[in-house]
């Protein structure tokens, strides 16, 4: 996001093609130069890159999509590739491509994070989960996310519905600390078998038992399952009456939040300490321990284990009802991270590979 290739941190986002032996076989890059795919943007986008994610095409005869946060413009840049390089790129923002203006909150760090959020309103399209860790509309810095809902194939407006998530709103209220930094996770897969993914969301300035410890929210949202008839368009206020039952719960509504963190929802005590800002980064890694359940990798970037900030990530373990089973830390003193070597904010973004 730093890379000054157009104008001083205007960002890029490169594409590695891979060999089956995982070398780097070529790469795209994707940027605001001549040629570079979105030269022909009309707004300047800086920052490209901050959040980004690849979800499923939103195009026919595209091979992804990729959805890059920018932050200095509060946006998300919607670029659409094939095989033979970037087709058309959309700009997600205030105003633009079916967001209603007044939606997004200024300075809120809108698109720090970017994650898919799954097909959630059942209209084939794969939807988006920002994060506005900076929006105050809870309280100074509580943060925001917020649900872009996605249209499937080249309609003139991307998003068809926005719904945010804030602090005390709905099943969120009293969950998530006002003040906390909350931000977008990623949809982790089906805990419970109900046919809906579950959201996981990041409270990277979670001060419960000291500044800065971090927590992460795992919980229900309400949408229809791939194999259902797609629902009414989504209520910008379904998170405010969330459902009790999963079989009623409204399109965007969020209900029954687990918080996992230190000592709580299935994490001993003494694991984390304040500064850690366990959360920050999450990723969704699959079924690591192959008991049918998907589990998350949490990164924890400025833990102290080895150095000041050296970093760590958590693999946790779920079980079906949100909660953690288990966990497995890897820094540079624990789970075989003694290999890393004098790293720094180590977990910055764990990701999974194959």
């Amino acid at each position: 996001m730093w890379d000054d290739l157009v104008a001083t941190n205007s960002g890029s986002v490169y594409i590695l093609y891979m060999n089956a032996n995982d070398t780097v076989r070529g790469l795209l890059r994707i940027s605001r130069a001549s040629g570079e795919g979105l030269d022909s943007l009309t707004v300047a986008i800086g920052q490209i890159g901050r959040g980004i994610t690849a979800i499923s095409p939103r195009f026919q005869g595209h091979t992804v999509s990729v959805a890059a946060g920018s932050t200095v413009q509060q946006a998300i840049v919607l670029i659409h590739v094939s095989v033979l390089g970037v087709q058309s790129a959309e700009v997600l923002a205030d105003g633009m491509e079916g967001i209603s203006g007044g939606t997004i909150a200024a300075s809120s760090n809108f698109g720090h994070t970017v994650n898919g959020a799954g097909d959630m309103d059942g209209n084939g399209a794969a939807d988006l989960a920002v994060g506005a860790f900076a929006d105050s509309a809870a309280g100074t810095s509580s943060g925001a996310v917020y649900i872009l809902f996605l249209n499937p194939g080249s309609e003139a407006e991307a998003v068809s519905a926005v719904v945010k998530l804030i602090p005390t709103t709905g099943g969120l209220n009293g969950v998530i600390p006002v003040g906390s930094h909350m931000a977008s996770g990623p949809s982790i897969g089906d805990l419970d078998g109900d046919g809906r993914a579950e959201l996981v969301i990041s409270v990277m300035g979670d001060n419960f038992g000291g500044a800065d410890r971090g927590s992460i929210v795992v919980a229900f949202m309400g949408g229809i399952p791939p194999s259902s008839t797609p629902a009414p368009t989504p209520s910008p206020t379904a998170s405010s009456t969330p459902s009790a039952s999963p079989s009623s719960a409204s399109v965007g509504s969020v209900f029954d939040p687990v918080v996992i963190g230190e000592d709580a929802g299935g994490l001993p005590p003494g694991i984390i300490s304040p500064t850690d800002t366990f959360g920050k980064r999450i990723a969704g890694i699959g079924d690591i321990d192959e008991d049918g359940i998907p589990d998350i990798a949490v990164g924890a970037e400025r833990d102290d284990d080895g150095a000041t900030d050296a970093g760590a990530v958590y693999i946790v373990f779920m079980n079906s009802d949100r909660t953690a089973k288990g966990y497995q830390k890897i820094s540079r003193t624990a789970g075989g991270g003694e290999l890393l070597g004098p790293v720094v904010r180590f977990g910055f973004a764990p990701s999974r590979l194959d």
